[in-house]
C-alpha cells in the first residue's frame, strides 16, 4: 500500500517548509486577501493540518475572536494544540475528526468564516459538504475553500511520465479540484458563489529541495526514485532553477 503523505504529519511539515521557502506568492496572504478576516471573528479551519492557516489568522481575529481547527490526524491536532499552549493562544483549539463527520461534530457551533486549504477534496462528497456548511454560518458568514487548479504540478508530472516503465502508470494531468457541476449545485444555498484563481509557482534553485518535495508528496513512486534523482541533477546541470506550477482554485461562498 502506498504511503498517504497528506495524512502524514511529518511529510506535511516537509512540504510546507519547501513550499514556504520557494513559493512566488504566499498562500496564506492570498487567502487573507480573499476573505478579509477581522477582529472578533469565529473561524473554522477544516482539514487544518498543523495549523498553518490558523496561526496566520491570529493577528486578524484576536483577541476577541477564536479559531477552531478540525483534522483527521491525531499528530496534527496535537501539534496545533501544543503550539497554542506554548504561545498562550487560548482562542485557538483543534479537534480530531474527518471531513465527512464535520457537520455532525460541529453542528452545535456557528462560525463567521469557514476555510479549508488543500484538504476539502478528501471529503467523500464535496458538494454535500459545501451545501451543509451553510448551516454552520452566522448571518453574513462566508466559506472559502481552495485546492489545486488546472495545470498544478505539470512540470513534475512531465518528468515522471518520461521515466515510468509502463504507459499504464502515466500520471494524469491535474484538473480543478472541484467541478462546474458542483458549483452549480451549491449556488442555491448561498447568496453568492464566486471563484478566484492564483497562478502560483514554487522556485527550486537546487536538486535536493525538489527531490525532497517529491519524496514527501503523493506523486512519489519509489521504483523511479533513482532515475528521477539522476534526471533532476541533470536538469540543474543545464538550468539555474526549476519552476513548479502550483495553480490554486478558490471557491468563495457567502451566506
Amino acid at each position: 500500500m502506498s504511503r498517504c503523505f497528506d495524512a502524514d504529519t511529518q511529510a506535511l511539515r516537509e512540504r510546507e517548509k519547501v513550499n514556504a521557502a520557494g513559493a512566488v506568492h504566499n498562500l496564506e496572504d492570498w487567502i487573507i486577501e480573499q476573505v478579509c478576516p477581522s477582529a472578533g471573528m469565529r473561524v473554522l479551519d477544516l482539514g487544518c493540518g498543523t495549523g498553518k492557516q490558523m496561526f496566520a489568522f491570529v493577528k486578524q481575529v484576536s483577541p476577541e475572536g477564536s479559531l477552531v481547527g478540525l483534522d483527521i490526524s491525531k499528530e496534527a491536532v496535537e501539534a496545533v494544540n501544543e503550539r497554542a499552549r506554548c504561545e498562550n493562544l487560548r482562542y485557538i483549539t483543534a479537534v480530531r475528526g474527518s471531513l465527512d463527520d464535520a457537520l455532525d461534530i460541529l453542528k452545535a457551533q456557528r462560525f463567521d468564516l469557514i476555510i479549508s486549504s488543500y484538504a476539502f477534496y478528501y471529503a467523500t462528497d464535496m458538494r454535500q459538504l459545501l451545501i451543509g456548511l451553510r448551516a454552520l454560518l452566522n448571518a453574513h458568514g462566508q466559506v472559502f475553500v481552495c485546492g489545486p487548479g488546472q495545470g498544478t504540478n505539470q512540470e513534475m508530472i512531465e518528468l515522471m511520465s518520461k521515466l515510468l516503465p509502463s504507459q499504464s502508470k502515466l500520471v494524469p494531468p491535474i484538473g480543478d479540484f472541484i467541478g462546474d457541476a458542483d458549483l452549480v449545485a451549491i449556488r442555491p444555498g448561498y447568496s453568492r458563489v464566486t471563484t478566484v484563481r492564483l497562478q502560483n509557482q514554487i522556485r527550486f534553485l537546487s536538486p535536493e529541495p525538489l527531490l525532497q518535495w517529491w519524496r514527501n508528496h503523493n506523486s512519489y513512486i519509489p521504483e523511479i526514485n533513482e532515475a528521477m534523482t539522476r534526471t533532476v541533477h541533470s536538469y540543474f546541470d543545464e538550468h539555474q532553477a526549476f519552476l513548479l506550477s502550483k495553480n490554486v482554485l478558490g471557491v468563495h461562498c457567502h451566506a
